[in-house]
């Protein structure tokens, strides 16, 4: 007959097991898109356009929309890219974040779910980051090509 201090010792061995197991599927070892926190946000400019010329941009400075923003993008699943594969001709979404420190952080998001940072990373998601523009309830303005580089 088993004692309960081995039985105990299983229901534990078991419990980790699984939660390494959640962990893994969840992802937690994953990259993230953002290597800072939405509070350190001062601001928001989302672009999106399928040509360049007919770019509209999206001003965020509230915090909870700016949280908003942060919450759906840290939620995006990637995977680290090592090919150079380039996709263009697709729906573009860009998201530069002012940082409080005056730093300037960019995401740009090109169909077919190609991910580009600022600081060279370079991801695959099956996510739809271009579904956060369409949903800010903000309103679009047409901005000069030049405005994105």
């Amino acid at each position: 007959m088993m004692n309960r201090k081995h039985i105990r010792n299983g229901l534990i061995g078991a419990a980790l097991v699984l939660l390494a197991a959640a962990a893994l599927a969840r992802g937690w070892d994953a990259p993230s898109l953002l290597p800072f926190e939405a509070e350190e946000i001062s601001e928001i400019e989302m672009y999106q356009y399928i040509v360049p010329a007919a770019t509209q941009k999206k001003t965020v400075s509230g915090p909870d929309q700016m949280a908003q923003v942060c919450r759906r993008i840290a939620a995006a699943s990637v995977q680290p890219r090592t090919d150079e594969q380039s996709y263009t001709g697709g729906e573009t979404t860009i998201f530069r974040f002012h940082l409080q420190d005056q730093r300037i952080f960019e995401i740009c998001f090109t169909e077919p779910h190609f991910v580009r940072c600022t600081d060279g990373a370079v991801y695959q998601t099956p996510s739809n980051l271009g579904g956060i523009w369409k949903a800010m309830d903000v309103p679009a303005e047409s901005v000069p090509e030049s405005e994105l580089f």
